[in-house]
């Protein structure tokens, strides 16, 4: 308004409300056919396109019939209603008191209109740094402009290959605890783990934190099956069971355990220890206590005090056994005799904790929309890698989990945080993604598709291997295959 009034010399004098009678005729009477001076307020010549490109934008403008009704409309002034101005041009009307026209360019404010035919080049031009997109947007805001300029980058830089690779990981999702059981040694934690520079096997109870640790002589299935064997012989078989994909949980023996123990076996989402937080954490306080032995210190009286050490008032041990355990520490008599804990108040007391601990993680989470079947996805074969292309199979029984099949037929299990849906892509446009031996679930190929993508194929290949539970069977390097005529 005050730039707009310059253009005239006003002699502003005040009047009192009490002498102003009855307004003036000439303000309340306008002139119909008096068309006002139009001025423009402010102009600049100045940007940063090149002359090249400043040429090209003239010509496409006085060549296209569209810019040429704009240039007009501009040039003529513009209706009180956009249902006036022709249709071609509608969309510029919401910026019309910024368009001006000069040297054969359209500008609004500083920035130069781009025609329609050269907005696709200059969107990739935009986003040649691979910038995201809110940055992408402030850089074509300093000197360019077209409607709908906005939305058109976003579009671009949500689906450009070179930035969903190697994009940044997923925002993390609200906390999905694991239930509190009801009584202790109903459901357990198990994990390998090296301690002392030794393999160890660690079991622990989702309801009183209690750690039972055992030394390994190597990790075979075999040798955990029996540790866990006897650990439960001790405490008990538990209903559940959650643990890793290792290749000693995934095994056909641990399977079997399983079945003839009478427990559920439930396995985390790979490469996602997040989901399998207690026996995680627990391994991480066990480790800790590592430096007992660099001070000379017997690490499993260590452990020893942590399961003596209260939880929301009740110790590991009280809330497993209803006692206190023995330690070097002086102890009243009183306190080593059995006592029975109030289980309620317990698993109140842990609920309460773990709302808490829920409440405060999801204060900076976000949920992610579900997937469905057959939507296009980029997901990470490992979290510190980029993101390759995928196709969802199906959506796993575990929460947040799915199962993924690559370009290459190979399928994943991955989390939801692992995933990022994408638009349907053309596989031939990528690089084809290298196998990881360590979790997928292989499926056999063709030669056709072999060739494909590229993999060398033998004279004669071995057919493909894999266990019950889709882990591929390496061969051992030591031994030879024997072959007909050899």
């Amino acid at each position: 308004m005050l730039m707009q009034l310059q253009a005239y010399d006003i002699n502003l004098v005040y009047k009192n409300g009490s002498e102003m009678y009855i307004a003036d005729a000439l303000s309340r009477a306008f002139p119909p056919e008096i068309i006002p001076e139009r001025f423009i307020h402010l102009m600049s010549s100045e940007s940063y396109v090149t002359h090249r490109k400043l040429q090209a934008i003239k010509d496409e403008i006085h060549t296209n019939e569209t810019m040429q009704l704009l240039v007009k409309q501009i040039q003529d002034g513009w209706p009180d209603h956009k249902i006036l101005v022709p249709s071609e041009v509608q969309p510029y009307y919401p910026y019309r008191q910024e368009l001006t026209t000069e040297g054969g360019l359209i500008y609004k404010a500083h920035n130069i209109l781009i025609p329609p035919s050269l907005q696709a080049d200059t969107l990739q031009k935009l986003h040649q740094s691979h910038q995201g997109i809110e940055k992408t947007k402030r850089l074509a805001r300093e000197s360019i402009f077209w409607p709908g300029m906005n939305s058109q980058i976003e579009e671009l830089v949500s689906n450009c290959s070179t930035c969903l690779h190697h994009t940044s990981a997923n925002q993390r999702e609200p906390l999905h605890p694991h239930e509190i059981p009801s009584r202790p040694w109903q459901k357990v934690g198990t994990d390998l783990f090296d301690w002392n520079g030794k393999p160890h096997l660690i079991v622990v109870d989702y309801y009183s934190q209690y750690p039972e640790v055992s030394e390994l002589r190597n990790t075979k299935a075999r040798t955990v099956i029996n540790k866990t064997k006897s650990i439960f012989s001790r405490h008990r078989i538990p209903e559940s069971v959650v643990s890793d994909n290792g290749p000693q949980y995934s095994s056909e023996e641990y399977k079997q355990f399983a079945n003839n123990h009478k427990f559920i076996h439930n396995t985390i989402s790979p490469r996602y220890p997040q989901s399998g937080g207690l026996h995680e954490k627990t391994v991480q306080t066990v480790k800790n206590l590592e430096k007992c032995k660099v001070a000379n210190q017997d690490p499993y009286l260590a452990l020893l005090d942590y399961r003596n050490t209260p939880i929301d008032g009740i110790t590991p041990a009280q809330a497993l056994m209803s006692r206190r355990l023995r330690s070097p520490l002086p102890i009243s008599q009183r306190k080593l005799n059995p006592k029975p804990v109030n289980r309620t108040t317990f698993h109140a007391a842990c609920q309460q904790q773990q709302q808490q601990q829920r409440k405060h993680y999801d204060h900076t989470a976000k949920s992610l929309p579900p997937l469905e079947k057959g939507d296009a996805v980029r997901f990470k074969k490992d979290p510190q890698a980029a993101w390759t292309h995928g196709t969802v199979i199906q959506k796993h029984e575990a929460p947040q989990s799915y199962v993924i099949k690559s370009e290459n037929r190979t399928e994943y299990r991955r989390n939801r945080r692992h995933l990022r849906k994408t638009r349907k892509h053309q596989a031939d446009l990528d690089t084809p993604d290298i196998d990881d031996p360590q979790d997928p679930i292989p499926q056999p190929t063709t030669n056709a598709e072999r060739n494909s993508i590229q993999i060398p194929i033998a004279p004669n290949p071995p057919q493909l291997k894999t266990s019950r539970y889709g882990r591929r069977i390496n061969q051992n390097p030591n031994y030879k295959t024997c072959t007909n005529g050899a």
